[in-house]
């Protein structure tokens, strides 16, 4: 997968964590970024973030590793 489209579907992830392959793969649709959900799937399995869960902790930590570099 080109790195591009894993850079979007990760700034899509980190909008919409509680969405998983199925609905990101249809939203993304909606604005022209065709790639199925098998392929968003894979994506967050090689970073650790397939579930729910880890996506929101994620999103958590990131938030926390902002806050503290402004």
């Amino acid at each position: 997968m080109p790195k591009e489209i894993e850079e979007q579907i990760l700034n899509f992830i980190k909008e919409y964590p509680t969405y998983g392959p199925e609905r990101t793969e249809a939203e993304l649709k909606s604005v022209g970024i065709s790639v199925g959900h098998t392929g968003i799937y894979n994506i967050l399995k090689k970073r650790g973030l397939n579930t729910a869960k880890a996506r929101l902790e994620w999103v958590r930590k990131l938030s926390l590793r902002d806050s503290h570099t402004r």
